[in-house]
């Protein structure tokens, strides 16, 4: 992360490894491995005051994140977040 005056961004990676669902793995058993980047903006004014934007999955990652119950089933694609923040 960086921070600088009222301004602070911060990035983070996670790398997410393949998983077997089942004892036995089959190729239809097993999740798909994958690196999710997130990136967040802040902007504090005043004392108490904080806008805040967050992106998750930065490059619409999509993978298969899980087998069971239903069959393949796709991680969260790109998200945005915006707030404020007020601290009391």
């Amino acid at each position: 992360g960086l921070q600088g005056g009222p301004w602070s961004f911060f990035a983070s990676a996670n790398y997410v490894d393949a998983v077997c669902t089942e004892a036995i793995c089959g190729p239809f058993e097993k999740t798909e491995s994958a690196v999710i980047v997130d990136v967040s903006a802040h902007y504090r004014f005043g004392s108490r005051w904080e806008l805040y934007g967050v992106v998750e999955n930065v490059a619409d990652e999509i993978f298969v994140a899980a087998r069971d119950p239903y069959g393949a089933r796709p991680n969260k694609p790109r998200s945005f977040t915006a707030g404020l923040r007020v601290d009391f």
